[in-house]
C-alpha cells in the first residue's frame, strides 16, 4: 500500500489522461480496505473506477459509507457524461506529499465532479481554476463532508475560486451541477 498508494496512482492518472480518456484507464491498484479509504475511493473516481481488497475487512460504518459513495457516483454516471472532459488540477505535474493536487471530470456542459486531494500540505482552502468552464450558474455540493452547498457561475470558475478542504478529511470531492 505505501509504495503504490493514491498518490503514485494519481501521477499516474494525471500524466496519461493528456493522451487517453480517463474513463478508459484503470489505475493504481488501489486496496479499498487500506486507510484512508476515502482518498482512495477519490482516487479511484478519477479513472475507470477499480478497487481490490476485501470489503469484509472494513468495519460496519466503513461498508456502508463505502456503499453509499458508491451508489452516489453509479448515479452520477448515469446522468452525466463525466468522461467529456478531464482537467487535472494543483500540483498535478508532480503531486507529492507537500502539495495539494485534484482533477476535475466535467461534461460539456460543466456538470461533473472535482477533487481535492490536501495530501500532507495542510492547506484548508484551494485555488481552483477551469479555464475552459461555460457559462451559467452552478451548484458545488461537498460529497465527502456534506458541507453548505457553494453556488459559483461559470466566470467565476473560470477566474478560479477557493474551496475548502476539511482539516479532518484527506480529500474533498464536489459535485457540480447546474442550479
Amino acid at each position: 500500500p505505501e509504495s503504490a498508494g493514491p498518490l503514485q496512482a494519481r501521477l499516474l492518472l494525471y500524466q496519461r489522461s493528456l493522451a487517453m480518456p480517463a474513463e478508459a484507464m484503470l489505475i493504481g491498484n488501489l486496496l479499498a480496505d487500506s486507510p484512508p479509504i476515502e482518498e482512495r475511493f477519490a482516487t479511484a473516481i478519477g479513472s475507470g473506477p477499480l478497487l481490490l481488497g476485501d470489503l469484509r475487512q472494513l468495519s460496519p460504518a466503513q461498508q456502508d459509507w463505502c456503499t453509499e459513495k458508491s451508489r452516489w457516483f453509479k448515479r452520477l454516471r448515469v446522468r452525466t457524461p463525466i468522461s467529456e472532459g478531464f482537467f487535472p488540477l494543483g500540483a498535478w505535474l508532480q503531486p507529492g506529499a507537500a502539495s495539494w493536487d485534484g482533477f476535475a471530470r466535467l461534461s460539456h456542459n460543466g456538470e461533473g465532479l472535482i477533487a481535492i486531494f490536501r495530501n500532507g500540505s495542510g492547506v484548508e482552502k484551494v485555488p481552483v481554476q477551469i479555464p475552459a468552464f461555460p457559462d451559467g450558474a452552478f451548484r458545488l455540493h461537498a460529497v465527502m463532508t456534506d458541507m453548505p452547498a457553494l453556488d459559483v457561475s461559470g466566470k467565476e470558475l473560470r477566474g478560479g475560486i477557493s474551496l475548502a478542504v476539511a482539516s479532518q478529511h484527506p480529500v474533498e470531492v464536489f459535485e457540480v451541477s447546474r442550479v
